[in-house]
């Protein structure tokens, strides 16, 4: 059917408007903020062959843009042209010759028509227009991939201080408190060890008044008593020590843990420091783009 009607809508042109003498080999564009149209037709005795060309901007593709031709024949009628397009889809368009180029009759969805202007160019300005989009289209491309890894790094880094830094806060309090009780055992033996010295000089010294107020052998037996009093205030305080010794190596112990949970709470914060040293070199990276 659409055959038939680009036929008879070629045999009107043919019979209703005087030939043109105006060759329209040549290439012709549409330039869009986001896409680049063009024909490349030749021109021989009024009959025209060639191709038309879609290039737009597409985040999906590898490069960046996406690429849709089709084949074109048509004919030249005096100042009006009819185009056929054959590809993807297939199409009949009427043109009317407009200066060095061409105003395109697109028939929409709707009923109604969009007028399309193309303009004359050339190899060299498509090349460079081409390579300009598919350029911009691999920047967006590459931004959207560096947006994308900065909302990961954010969510790595959220998770991170989310997972550690609760573990680490509870064994900093779990090393404070086993610090504190380390401290309460230490504050205890030394009370203990001063309660033994009391009691040892206490002893010596009554030992001391027994050897010297020892005048008779009643009070030398009494003296020999004493000594061995004084001799078990002093392994009392020999255990006395013993304790303060053994409550310092706990003592010792607990700062030790204190300070390997430090040493892990700062190297979390270093790894955190780092994540977010990328995250605003990527911002930055941004921002000057």
């Amino acid at each position: 059917m659409t055959r038939v009607c680009a036929f008879v809508l070629a045999l009107f042109l043919a019979y209703s408007a005087p030939v043109s003498s105006r060759d329209l080999t040549g290439i012709y564009v549409k330039i869009y903020s986001n896409q680049i149209e063009f024909l490349n037709l030749t021109d021989i005795g009024g009959q025209l062959t060639g191709y038309y060309q879609i290039v737009s901007l597409d985040s999906n593709s590898a490069d960046g843009v996406r690429r849709m031709s089709f084949r074109v024949s048509g004919a030249e009628t005096g100042s009006r042209l009819l185009l056929n397009l054959s590809g993807p889809e297939s199409y009949s368009w009427v043109a009317n010759l407009d200066g060095s180029g061409f105003v395109l009759d697109v028939p929409l969805s709707s009923g109604q028509i969009k007028q399309v202007s193309f303009r004359a160019s050339s190899i060299s300005e498509i090349n460079r227009l081409v390579y300009s989009l598919t350029l911009y289209g691999n920047g967006t491309k590459y931004y959207s991939n560096v947006r994308a890894e900065l909302a990961d790094s954010q969510t790595r880094l959220s998770n991170d201080t989310n997972y550690y830094r609760p573990r680490i806060l509870e064994d900093m309090r779990k090393a404070k408190a086993e610090l504190a009780n380390a401290l309460k055992e230490q504050v205890k033996a030394n009370q203990n060890l001063s309660d033994k010295e009391a009691i040892a000089r206490q002893k010596h010294a009554t030992a001391d008044q027994a050897r010297q107020a020892a005048q008779s052998s009643d009070e030398q037996v009494r003296a020999g008593e004493l000594a061995a009093d004084a001799g078990s205030a002093d392994a009392d305080v020999g255990s006395a020590e013993a304790n303060i010794a053994s409550a310092t190596v706990d003592v010792q112990s607990a700062n030790n843990d204190l300070t390997s949970s430090r040493n892990d709470l700062r190297q979390v914060d270093a790894r955190i420091a780092q994540l977010r040293q990328l995250i605003s070199r990527d911002k930055a990276i941004l921002h000057i783009r």
